[in-house]
């Protein structure tokens, strides 16, 4: 029995990952979430390399809550404001420096462009806005001293 148990939980992450759907880690405004294996700082070997990262994020949908909204059976002027639409885009720039087997550093910095259209409340027209500029900078250390011959484990700061 204990045998079996083992197995079962060996097979366990096999299963789990061909019945898994893609994870919808993104919010309606921005992205973080990362699938670059180099920006998770999963590298074994010393070296360095740039990256430039686009993510594009529409707005279109209207929503409050969880619902839609039929914008056709909106009244203008409204007491509520109106969002017509807004387009996110985030372009990262970043590098990565794995001085040995087991340190290294990443810097990422982004720069977000976000143009915005809406109807205020008790206004009948529609407003723009585009915003622009720096996002937050990261810089994440890490160390692999944790690293076996058939994987990458250790700490990241």
């Amino acid at each position: 029995m204990p045998r079996l148990f083992s197995r079962a939980l060996a097979a366990a992450p096999f299963a789990l990952a061909l019945s898994s759907t893609p994870a919808l880690a993104c919010a309606s405004c921005g992205c973080t979430f990362t699938s670059d294996w180099l920006n998770q700082g999963l590298v074994t070997q010393p070296g360095q390399a740039a990256t430039l990262r686009v993510d594009y994020v529409p707005q279109s949908q209207l929503r409050t809550g969880t619902s839609k909204v039929d914008t056709s059976q909106l009244t203008v002027p409204n007491d509520r404001e109106i969002e017509r639409w807004t387009d996110n885009v985030y372009v990262t720039a970043s590098y990565d420096r794995q001085f040995a087997s087991d340190w290294g550093i990443n810097v990422a910095v982004p720069l977000i462009i976000r143009p915005h259209a809406t109807i205020a409340e008790d206004t009948d027209g529609e407003s723009r806005s585009r915003t622009h500029g720096l996002g937050d900078i990261r810089v994440t250390a890490r160390w692999q001293g944790l690293s076996t011959p058939s994987g990458v484990t250790g700490l990241q700061f």
